[in-house]
Formats: C-alpha cells, structure tokens, sequence
C-alpha cells in the first residue's frame, strides 16, 4: 500500500507488516511483542489502509481490527476491536479493508460471503451489510472491492450482483446490473476487480465481459426506457 507520503507499506500472513521509507531508505518492521500491549495482536495481518488523517489500520486473519499511530520511530496500537472475530468465532478469513473520504472503515472476507462490514470511526459502531438484512439489505454477499465515488457514495463489487451503491446518507441501497437491452449498461453481473483512477474514474473488470467504466461527466443524458426483466422500469416507451 502506498500511503500518499512516499511510503510504501507491506503485509505479510505470518510476518507482521513492513514499512520502506523512500526518502530516508530505511525499512521498519511491525511486530507482535509479548506482554506488550501496545502492539499488533499478531503477526497475521490480512489487510491495512491509512485514513484521510494519517493513520493506520490493520485487520488481523482473526478479524481483530486496530488502529496504529506513529510514536517517535515506532507505531503503538491506539484502538482495537474483536467484533468480527467474535461474530465469525475466530475463524481465519481473507478481509480487505477500505477508508473512504471521511477516514471511515470498509471491510469484507475477500474468500467469504459475509457481505460488508461498515465502521463508524467516531463513534466506533459497526453495521453489517448484507442480503438477507431487514434494511441494509444488499443482493448478493460475496464482494470483490469497494472503492468510493466523486459524490460519496460507496461502490461495491459483487459477484452475481452488479454493484451495490450505498448512499452513507440515510444508508439506502442502490444497484447496478446489467441489461440485455442496454449496450450502455454494466457489461456483466460478475465483477472482478473496482478502481477509482486520480480523474475520478471508475474502471470495472467483469468475469470474461471486459472492462466498464463510469464517470458522472461521461453521461449526461441516461437513457430511461422499459426493460423486460426489471420491473422496477418504464412501463411503457411511449412517452409524451
């Protein structure tokens, strides 16, 4: 992971994470340490990301969740929450972890299907996102990547699903799938991997269909029309 400030960050499943200094060449190892508790819960890191405010976070294969800081030439842990891996009863999982704009956490079981956990780093509460939810109600839970759009929203990758847009506003859902009938529509339901590029594009690589991309310029007049398999669309094409 590159973290903005010309630093590259590095995970290891059984080492604890590596941090290379470009500018000063010195590398710094993160580690476990016993009777230190300060330091990561374990060696075993799945995933990490650093917020709009500079810190770290970790999310061990156990599903603990920490937030690491700078101390002098050292990172401590300043937060840490064993939520996932109480809901999940330890058991090993391949979680990725997204910050958004507003140093929020995003979190799913890349080889799970568990759909997606959302952090509120204020005031540290989760909510789970997933499809037989009563409200946070997605439709599909196996997730591929997140990534979070020009307005906010957040992007998430599915398989079999399209894209699940959530709105943090009110927290509704939105899906993006796509249509036999529409050549401007997502190229298939199966997405492989999400990328928002530094103009603010949304690139999506499908399961054998290419790649789709977004941009809220690129289209500035949808087509609103009647599709045969969404109910949920024009009734009719005869518009006056």
């Amino acid at each position: 992971v590159h973290d903005g400030q010309g630093n590259f960050w590095f995970v290891h499943n059984s080492a604890g994470i590596v941090k290379f200094d470009v500018k000063n060449n010195s590398i710094l190892s993160v580690q476990h340490k016993n009777g230190d508790a300060t330091s990561i819960s374990s060696d075993s890191i799945a995933s990490l990301t650093n917020d709009v405010d500079g810190n770290t976070w970790i999310v061990h294969a156990s599903g603990i969740v920490e937030q690491i800081v700078t101390n002098q030439s050292s990172y401590k842990v300043t937060y840490r929450t064993d939520y996932l891996k109480r809901l999940n009863q330890n058991e090993r999982f391949d979680y990725q972890l997204y910050a958004d704009a507003q140093g929020d956490i995003w979190l799913f079981a890349a080889n799970g299907n568990q759909g997606v956990f959302y952090f509120n780093k204020k005031d540290k509460s989760f909510k789970h996102f997933h499809k037989d939810a009563p409200v946070l109600r997605m439709n599909t839970n196996i997730v591929r990547g997140i990534v979070q759009d020009n307005k906010g929203l957040i992007w998430i990758a599915t398989d079999h699903g399209g894209i699940n847009v959530i709105d943090k506003k009110g927290f509704s859902i939105q899906y993006i799938t796509h249509h036999e009938e529409d050549v401007k529509s997502l190229a298939q339901n199966s997405i492989n991997a999400l990328y928002k590029d530094d103009q603010g594009i949304i690139w999506i690589g499908t399961f054998k269909k290419g790649i789709s991309y977004y941009h809220e310029n690129i289209i500035r007049f949808p087509l609103y029309k009647k599709y045969l398999l969404d109910p949920k669309s024009l009734p009719y094409e005869d518009v006056n």
